[in-house]
């Protein structure tokens, strides 16, 4: 029996119709240890675990991300009549934090990651894609690579993969992403 394969306009229509709900969320995230633990990329499969961890737990379809040497950006979309997503960030920091080594502030918090985040909820489609935008150049803007392709910890692959960008975009700035502001 052949398995049911969707054309990729059938997962690019279906992925629009999932993507273009109110329960999106930006979210922004610094990170206080030395950016040369993630700049060596020894802690990004750690931080991977994290999220799909929590995501078993609490589930939410992460729908985009970028993960930069101190900080990470992600798109999030939440399950009907959820908008918890400060606790799952919680949850993400907590358990990332448990396995890697750090200094401790009193009460035994280890400094990771910075206390507060960033939050945006997604408008509309123009939204949406102005802050899809901003994670994918967000290497190129930080000197980190000279485009978006050549970033590895990104979903930016994945989004040429269903033909939301060509492979070469964001070797000049996107226009609409100057007035982005989180960082």
């Amino acid at each position: 029996m052949a398995l049911y394969r969707p054309t990729l306009r059938v997962v690019h229509e279906r992925l629009s119709a999932f993507i273009y709900s109110r329960r999106n969320v930006f979210l922004y995230l610094g990170h206080l240890s030395p950016p040369t633990d993630l700049r060596r990329l020894r802690r990004v499969e750690q931080l991977r675990r994290s999220f799909r961890e929590v995501k078993a737990k609490r589930p939410f379809d992460l729908l985009a991300a970028v993960i930069l040497p101190d900080h990470l950006h992600c798109l999030w979309r939440l399950l009907e009549g959820d908008a918890d997503y400060s606790t799952r960030w919680q949850m993400v920091k907590a358990d990332f934090s448990r396995h890697v080594p750090a200094q401790t502030r009193k009460g035994g918090a280890k400094t990771v990651w910075q206390l507060r985040f960033y939050d945006h909820c997604i408008r509309n489609e123009n939204d949406f894609h102005k802050h899809l935008d901003y994670i994918h150049y967000n290497p190129v803007k930080h000197g980190l690579a000279s485009a978006p392709r050549e970033w590895p910890h990104s979903s930016f692959e994945r989004f040429v993969t269903l033909g939301w960008y060509p492979c070469n975009w964001g070797e000049m700035a996107p226009a609409n992403i100057e007035n982005i502001e989180c960082e």
